[in-house]
């Protein structure tokens, strides 16, 4: 393995360490009803996912944003609540 593979690679674990707390922060959110906020984090979970290569996180992501967009407060719930 390269450097540049480790880097990478470490980075994607951050990143997925990350992710426990961007979902508690779009639940409490949701909660709130702060469907703003709710977009923006998805907005960045949208592209950071493709970026680190988890199209699944990206895909769930681009859903809770178009949810967003289009005001249908059901299909945030749908993504944010188990």
């Amino acid at each position: 393995m390269t450097a540049n593979t480790l880097n990478l690679e470490q980075l994607r674990a951050r990143y997925l360490r990350s992710l426990a707390d961007r979902v508690a922060g779009l639940k409490l959110a949701l909660d709130a009803k702060r469907y703003d906020e709710i977009r923006a984090c998805a907005h960045q979970l949208h592209g950071s996912g493709r970026s680190y290569g988890f199209t699944a996180v990206s895909a769930i992501a681009a859903d809770i944003e178009q949810a967003c967009d289009d005001g249908v407060a059901q299909g945030v719930i749908t993504y944010c609540v188990p």
